[in-house]
C-alpha cells in the first residue's frame, strides 16, 4: 500500500472571462501546461460539456435550474479542483516517468478532511450535481483528475435573516446552558435608548421623549424632549446632535465626571428640530382624548405619531388611509389634499391598495397613474428609473449616450422589465465589439435578453482571445529570457537549489510546491 503524499488544490475565483481559456484547455488541450500529444488519447472524460463551449454550458445550467446570480464581470461563476499524488504512487502502479530538469521540494501540508465522491464511471455522476466538466489527464507531468463545478449550495450556513412562507422575519431562537430554547432579546448596555409617551399639559396634547440608560447595574431615565401638538417650539434638556446622532448628557446623574456641552437646563428650539422617532408606549392615552378618538392611531405603523396627529386635524382622510393599510401615504400632504378634493381618488386608492401597500410608490407616480388610468406598477417603475438616472453618478456614460433619448430609454427598460445595470452591461459589450449604438436596432432590440446574452458571449469570447494572445506573447518573451539563464540552473549540495522557470506557470508550480517559501530573482531582457 502506498503511504505518501497527495495533492489537492482548489481554485474558487474563475470569472466569466476565464471560461474560454479553461474550456480551450480542457477540450483542445491548448494552454499553459506541458502537454504530451502522444498521451492525450489516454485521457478519460467523466463529464463532458452539454453546449458548444464552457461559458454557454455554465450559463445554461444556471438558468435551467433557476439559480439567481449577479450578472457582473467580477462574479465567481466556477470553481476548480485538481486531485493528484506524488510520482512515487504512480510508479508503484507501473507507470513510467520521463526524467526532466524540473525539481520539486517534498513536504507535508496538513489540511481539512474533504469528502470526495467515488466516481468510477459516467453513470456514477448524479444528474443534479454541480460538476460542469471532469477529466483525468495523462498527458501532463503527473496524472491527475481535473474538475470544474458551479459554486452553488442548497443551504447557507452563515447567519442570515430568515423569513417564513408569509414573508415575516423569524424571531431568532437561542439555546440556554441547559439546551432549552431561549428567546433572544438585547441585554441592557451603556447605550442610550429612547421611548415616547403622551400626556396633557395646559389642555394641550404633548409628546415626551425619555432617554434610558443602564450603567453600574442601575437603571436611569429622564425627560429630554417635549413637543406640543399646537406649539411652534420644542423644549429640550441634556440632549444634542453630533454627526447626525443624538447624544445625552448624564452629568446630573453622576454618570460622567465632568459636564459636556450637551449638559444643560431646559431650553427651547424651533419645533422642526429634534423630532426623535421613538416607540410610543401609551397610544391608548391618545385614543382616550375625544378629538383623537377616531384617529386610528393604534393602526398607524410608524413612530412619527406627532406628525400624523397634526395632519389628522387638517385632513381626516388620514384615518381612511391608515385603515386601508396605507400608513406610508398618510403623512404625504399632496396625497391628502387630493383625497380631500377628489372622492374618486379615494376610491382609486382603495381599489389599488394591495399594489400601494406592498411597494414603495412615488407621489408623482400615484397621481400620474390615477390621472392617466395606467398601471401603478408600470408608472412607479418609470419614476424609479428616472430618479436613479437623475441622482446617481454611476450612470454618467449611459446618460451621455442617451442624452436625447433618456425618456425613451426608461420606457424601453420598463417594457422589457430589465434593470439599468443589466442594460449597462449590454452597452459595454456592444461598444467593445464596435457596434454602432446610434442605430435603434442596437439600442432597443425587440428581444433584449436574447441579444444581451449573445453580445455578452461575444464580448467574453473576444476578450478571452485577446487575453490569450497577450499571454502567448508574454510566455514567448518569458521563455526567450529564461533560455539565456539556463546554464545557471543547478542542484547544489548545499541548502539552496537554483531553478530557472521556463514559463509563468512553472514559477507558480514551484512556488506552490515550495509552500511559497521561495526567493524570487526578477530577471529581464
Amino acid at each position: 500500500m502506498y503511504d505518501g503524499y497527495q495533492v489537492l488544490r482548489f481554485e474558487n475565483n474563475y470569472k466569466s472571462k476565464d471560461l474560454y481559456l479553461i474550456g480551450n484547455e480542457m477540450n483542445n488541450r491548448v494552454g499553459t501546461g506541458n502537454y504530451d500529444k502522444e498521451r492525450t488519447k489516454f485521457n478519460i472524460k467523466y463529464k463532458e460539456l452539454e453546449k458548444d463551449n464552457l461559458y454557454q454550458d455554465v450559463k445554461y445550467k444556471l438558468e435551467s435550474r433557476n439559480i439567481e446570480y449577479l450578472h457582473k464581470t467580477k462574479t465567481n461563476l466556477l470553481n476548480g479542483v485538481t486531485i493528484s499524488s506524488g510520482p512515487e504512487f504512480f510508479m508503484t502502479l507501473g507507470l513510467p516517468f520521463k526524467e526532466t530538469d524540473r525539481k520539486y521540494k517534498t513536504g507535508k501540508k496538513e489540511g481539512q478532511n474533504i469528502w470526495t465522491p467515488d466516481i468510477k464511471s459516467k453513470d456514477d455522476i448524479p444528474e443534479e450535481v454541480n460538476i460542469v466538466i471532469a477529466q483525468v489527464h495523462f498527458d501532463e507531468d503527473t496524472p491527475h483528475l481535473q474538475a470544474y463545478f458551479l459554486p452553488v449550495v442548497n443551504e447557507v450556513k452563515r447567519k442570515c435573516y430568515q423569513r417564513d412562507k408569509d414573508g415575516n422575519l423569524i424571531k431568532e431562537i437561542k439555546k440556554d446552558r441547559n439546551g432549552k430554547d431561549k428567546e433572544f432579546y438585547p441585554k441592557p448596555d451603556g447605550h442610550n435608548r429612547f421611548y415616547t409617551y403622551y400626556t396633557k399639559y395646559n389642555k394641550e396634547l404633548c409628546s415626551v421623549t425619555v432617554a434610558v440608560r443602564n450603567k453600574y447595574k442601575k437603571w436611569y431615565c429622564k425627560q429630554v424632549i417635549v413637543h406640543g401638538i399646537h406649539s411652534d417650539k420644542v423644549w429640550l434638556q441634556d440632549i444634542g446632535i453630533t454627526m447626525g446622532f443624538y447624544v445625552v448628557g448624564w452629568y446630573r446623574e453622576k454618570l460622567t465626571s465632568y459636564p459636556k456641552w450637551y449638559d444643560y437646563n431646559w431650553g427651547y428650539n424651533d419645533d422642526k428640530y429634534f423630532n426623535k422617532y421613538a416607540p410610543v408606549i401609551n397610544k391608548e392615552f391618545i385614543l382616550s382624548q375625544p378629538e383623537y378618538k377616531y384617529s386610528a392611531i393604534e393602526q398607524y405603523e410608524y413612530t412619527d405619531t406627532m406628525k400624523y396627529l397634526r395632519l389628522y386635524e387638517q385632513y381626516p382622510q388620514t384615518e381612511l388611509l391608515v385603515k386601508c393599510g396605507l400608513s406610508g401615504l398618510a403623512t404625504r400632504q399632496t396625497i391628502l389634499k387630493k383625497c380631500k378634493k377628489d372622492k374618486n381618488f379615494c376610491k382609486w386608492l382603495y381599489k389599488n391598495k394591495e399594489n400601494l401597500k406592498n411597494n414603495y410608490c412615488y407621489t408623482n407616480a400615484i397621481l400620474k397613474a390615477y390621472s392617466q388610468n395606467r398601471n401603478i406598477k408600470e408608472v412607479n417603475r418609470l419614476e424609479e428609473l428616472k430618479y436613479a438616472l437623475r441622482s446617481k453618478d454611476n450612470y454618467r456614460h449611459l446618460k451621455e449616450v442617451f442624452a436625447k433619448d433618456l425618456t425613451k430609454l426608461v420606457e424601453y427598460l420598463v417594457k422589457q422589465d430589465i434593470s439599468i445595470p443589466v442594460y449597462e452591461d449590454y452597452l459595454q459589450a456592444c461598444e467593445y465589439l464596435g457596434l454602432d449604438m446610434n442605430i435603434d436596432k442596437n439600442r432597443f432590440p425587440k428581444q433584449f435578453m436574447r441579444w444581451h446574452n449573445i453580445r455578452i458571449d461575444e464580448y467574453h469570447t473576444k476578450q478571452a482571445e485577446e487575453d490569450a494572445k497577450i499571454r502567448k506573447e508574454l510566455y514567448e518573451k518569458f521563455a526567450s529570457v529564461s533560455k539565456k539563464y539556463t546554464n545557471l540552473q543547478r542542484n547544489l549540495k548545499e541548502n539552496y537549489i537554483c531553478i530557472i522557470a521556463k514559463s509563468p506557470k512553472d514559477l507558480i508550480i514551484e512556488g506552490f510546491n515550495f509552500n511559497f517559501e521561495i526567493n524570487v530573482f526578477i530577471y529581464s531582457s
